[in-house]
């Protein structure tokens, strides 16, 4: 951290161009120390509305636009003085998938924002540094267990659909590891730890973002992110009745899956009640409502989804001699074909609202 503990809060006293110079100095200053370590821009996403907007991301955008107009080449040889971005949001799992999406679009548009090559295009990382789920006495919405591990699941797939690279709770050691929360992390942690944010495929159905997905979106919602040889689901209800969901698995072709342990299709819940599905077995389970929803501003609101299941199954690449019109759809994709069935209605293709 870069601040002064004799201002209040901790925060930074001059003006906005202060600032943005002081992350300049103190960029060189750290390079010059250690050439091999890596600096974060300062992460004030809605904390201090005179830093930055509604939007939550004018502080950085601004300094984009700031670098234009220094000296290019110093700007190019200090890699525009910072390596990645981080943000800090604690709010809807669907609104911290927002900031992700705004910060690797803002990342897209480095060189157009400050009139120079980037020096990092496509190594800069996003990363959700602090998040966490807190009661709102003034709002009269208090949370449990399971609403906290379910909320660590949402948030852990609508960050990394939305781009983000890594991210980190906030106070996970309050939570022994076999507390409902402790196993909400495991299990988020096991299902989604080897993900590739960046994977193409990677897709969310309804493809909605924001707070306002908090009282304005009744569904099942459905996050699907790649990695090397699988593909982890994640659904979770944001209905405000309680939803049946069926998961069968109906093939694995074992000379595409050659590994005997991945020829199956493990699902879990929130708490890592975890079972594995061979091909043509098939399991249901009803995911429950938002546990705690509150009224506010004329609306009713759910700020956490309710119950959360995810599904790991094989998903591999065909060769290069195979058509390259065929691709990984979400229901049928080399290696296993499957179904998800919510409502008695196939959820296999996805929107894109």
């Amino acid at each position: 951290d870069i601040c002064q503990e004799d201002m209040p809060g901790f925060s930074f006293g001059g003006t906005r161009d202060d600032a943005y110079r002081m992350c300049t100095v103190a960029y060189q200053a750290a390079k010059a120390a250690n050439p091999n370590c890596e600096l974060l821009f300062p992460a004030v996403s809605l904390v201090d509305t005179r830093c930055d907007n509604s939007g939550g991301t004018e502080f950085f955008e601004n300094y984009l636009d700031w670098l234009g107009t220094q000296p290019p080449d110093e700007v190019v040889a200090n890699n525009g003085y910072f390596d990645h971005v981080p943000f800090i949001v604690h709010k809807e799992p669907e609104r911290i998938g927002e900031f992700a999406r705004k910060y690797r679009k803002l990342l897209d548009e480095f060189e157009s924002r400050t009139g120079v090559p980037d020096p990092m295009k496509g190594k800069r990382k996003i990363y959700l540094i602090e998040t966490q789920l807190f009661d709102d006495p003034g709002f009269g919405a208090t949370f449990s267990e399971n609403a906290a591990a379910n909320f660590i699941i949402q948030t852990s797939v609508n960050a990394l659909v939305g781009g983000a690279n890594e991210l980190t709770l906030f106070k996970l050691q309050d939570f022994p590891m076999n507390s409902v929360q402790g196993v909400g992390a495991r299990t988020a942690f096991r299902f989604f730890s080897h993900v590739n944010p960046q994977d193409g495929r990677n897709k969310k159905s309804p493809n909605v973002f924001g707070q306002d997905v908090a009282h304005n979106t009744e569904t099942v919602v459905r996050c699907d992110l790649y990695g090397d040889g699988f593909r982890s689901t994640c659904l979770y209800n944001r209905n405000r009745v309680a939803t049946p969901v069926t998961i069968t698995c109906d093939q694995i072709d074992e000379s595409i899956v050659t590994n005997p342990s991945e020829r199956f299709f493990y699902v879990s819940d929130h708490c890592g009640n975890e079972r594995r599905l061979a091909p043509g077995e098939s399991c249901e389970t009803t995911l429950n409502p938002p546990e705690t929803t509150f009224d506010a501003f004329g609306k009713n609101w759910a700020w956490v989804g309710g119950d959360s299941l995810i599904i790991r199954s094989p998903s591999f690449h065909y060769g290069p001699m195979v058509d390259p019109s065929v691709t990984d759809l979400p229901g049928t994709f080399p290696g296993a074909s499957g179904e998800i069935v919510i409502h008695g209605q196939n959820f296999n293709e996805f929107q894109d609202l």
